[in-house]
């Protein structure tokens, strides 16, 4: 998994990525959707990654995520920003995922 992150989507995440020690992470979030294909894609600080997570490459922070989940998405990612909704947002090439993905930072 190849992820692009914006200009606009690296302050955002900067600004509340305030504890170094931490590693960010893109999950595929199906807690309480009823199915693993209505999860929703999500970003979040986690202090370790698990035994199952793999890194991943993009042009701004190192990010792990499952294998098994990378099913749901095409390989190569943007993560944008939109500002009118002070959100991030997620597309590839083929589709837009999400105009409004969470960021967690306390996992």
């Amino acid at each position: 998994m190849n992820i692009f992150f914006t200009d606009e989507a690296i302050t955002f995440i900067e600004a509340k990525y305030t504890n170094k020690q931490l590693h960010l992470k893109f999950l595929h979030d199906s807690k309480g959707c009823g199915c693993a294909d209505a999860g929703v894609p999500t970003l979040a600080f986690i202090e370790a990654p698990t035994k199952y997570d793999v890194l991943g490459t993009s042009n701004a922070f190192p990010f792990y995520y499952q294998p098994e989940q990378a099913v749901y998405y095409d390989k190569n990612l943007k993560v944008g920003f939109n500002s009118n909704y002070h959100c991030l947002t997620l597309s590839s090439d083929a589709q837009i995922y999400s105009n409004g993905i969470r960021l967690l930072t306390n996992m």
